[in-house]
């Protein structure tokens, strides 16, 4: 196995059915062929932080199939972003009306330390496929997509199992499963002990301003558990789903490494895991080609029960790569 060398970078990482705030309200840009409702309280205490928008194509399977659904956990660092926009994103992917979509908030680190992340993250999946049947939607065709800070989140979505502690409680339905059907990390952190470990940085606490707040205290000296605790990598198990994972080879604030290493660690327990590489590109590059065609191609075989034909390679951007701004 290829030795990866982990660069340390400045590390501020980008960052009843329904409940009573739901609202059925068309999007600009929402296609006219879906009903959206927004603001549904996943956990059911009114707050604006743990609810999620949500979008059905308005036309069903007639032979009653279900439909797939692709669920978007937004960046910001942990401590900004929402759900705002997640459905735009995810236009391009929904087009003819195949799948629905979905976008979750979550609460941030002004509201609270982990693991309340990703305790919110399994607790909208958790609303979601408990109310599958209201929207003819497959609990078990569920992808999970994030960037930056919700990279790291829907790769903690497709590792953390029962028997990680980090399944919470939260919401109406404790005992529905979080499983996933596949995960798409783009440029989202996984392994933060690789941090930890170098000596150049601990002069510079600063430089881990967003780990500090989510662990509430100084990221450095943390425990290597707790370290471990926050680190989809750690959980990575021969059972959890397909992953698909991009990232910019000049990105400065989640290395290339991190990737890499994600890439490895799934590979070494035999999980599908296809890593792409986007030349010259930072944090937070622009979507569209070449990335998202291969987006389409993952979720397309996922939800087709087929093996994906996507192998490790590395793409150019046709446009330069502005970052993206975060709604």
């Amino acid at each position: 196995m290829k030795k990866l060398i982990f660069t340390i970078l400045p590390f501020v990482i980008c960052t009843t059915v329904f409940g009573q705030n739901a609202r059925k309200t068309p999007l600009l840009s929402t296609p006219e062929n879906y009903d959206v409702t927004t603001n549904i309280d996943y956990v059911g205490e009114n707050n604006p932080a743990q609810m999620l928008d949500l979008a059905v194509p308005k036309v069903k399977p007639s032979d009653g199939s279900r439909i797939p659904l692709i669920v978007y956990v937004h960046g910001g660092g942990w401590k900004g972003g929402s759900k705002q926009g997640g459905l735009q994103l995810l236009l391009p992917f929904l087009h003819d009306g195949r799948y629905a979509a979905a976008s979750i908030n979550y609460r941030l680190t002004g509201e609270a330390v982990w693991p309340a992340q990703i305790h919110d993250c399994k607790a909208a999946i958790r609303w979601i496929k408990a109310h599958c049947d209201n929207h003819q939607i497959d609990p078990n065709k569920i992808v999970v997509w994030g960037t930056s800070a919700g990279g790291h989140l829907v790769s903690a979505l497709g590792t953390c199992g029962p028997d990680d502690h980090l399944e919470g409680d939260l919401g109406p339905f404790p005992h529905v499963d979080t499983k996933v059907t596949g995960v798409i990390n783009y440029y989202g952190p996984t392994a933060f002990g690789f941090y930890a470990q170098l000596e150049e940085k601990r002069s510079d606490p600063n430089g881990f301003e967003n780990l500090n707040a989510i662990l509430d205290e100084p990221f450095l000296k943390a425990s290597p558990e707790r370290i471990a605790n926050i680190s989809p990598a750690t959980f990575v198990t021969s059972d959890d789903c397909p992953f698909l994972i991009v990232n910019g080879t000049d990105d400065k604030l989640v290395p290339l490494s991190q990737a890499q290493y994600l890439d490895q660690v799934l590979d070494q327990a035999r999980v599908p895991s296809c890593l792409i590489t986007v030349n010259g590109a930072g944090h937070g590059f622009k979507h569209g080609e070449p990335i998202d065609p291969i987006f389409q191609t993952f979720v397309d075989e996922l939800f087709q029960g087929q093996t994906s034909s996507l192998k490790d390679h590395a793409v150019d951007m046709k446009t330069p790569a502005p970052r993206v701004r975060q709604q």
